[in-house]
């Protein structure tokens, strides 16, 4: 990995970490960032914003069920009344998030960036593509008993 590409995943990392923690009392655990060989993670719910400016791609944010359904009850409590459709709110929701807060901080460091509406992708096992030709890079993160990606191509 670039000298680049680390300093941008350490910008994800710590706004996930603070997302996560502030909006559903949840705890997650970095991995170390590696670049994406294969397609396929098994997730079964993402989120994938665009971004354009100073550099231009896509991030991403997959969870395995088990992970989605943590962060809706951190997020919303007992009040859960429809699993799956609450489940796409709240990964749409923490993308956005995430996005936003990593942007601002990117911004902070020269590197200005503008994010697009999160689109959110479900099945079993699916996987996403980013379009730009950089690297992917995914860092895993560890959540109580189960796990989600965050995953950027930025060019």
């Amino acid at each position: 990995m670039q000298k680049k590409e680390i300093v941008i995943a350490k910008h994800f990392i710590s706004a996930t970490k603070k997302v996560l923690k502030t909006m559903a009392f949840l705890d997650p655990i970095p991995g170390k960032p590696i670049i994406k060989k294969d397609a396929l993670f098994p997730v079964d719910i993402s989120a994938v914003i665009g971004v354009t400016g100073t550099c231009t791609g896509s991030i991403s944010v997959s969870f395995t069920h088990a992970a989605a359904l943590a962060v809706v009850k951190g997020m919303l409590g007992d009040d859960i009344s429809d699993p799956e459709q609450d489940a796409k709110d709240a990964v749409g929701e923490i993308i956005n998030m995430i996005s936003g807060m990593t942007r601002a901080s990117l911004a902070e460091s020269g590197l200005p960036m503008q994010g697009s509406t999160p689109s959110v992708v479900t099945g079993k096992e699916h996987g996403i593509t980013h379009l730009s030709r950089a690297p992917v890079v995914v860092i895993p993160f560890d959540l109580d008993e189960s796990q989600f990606v965050l995953e950027f191509s930025l060019e």
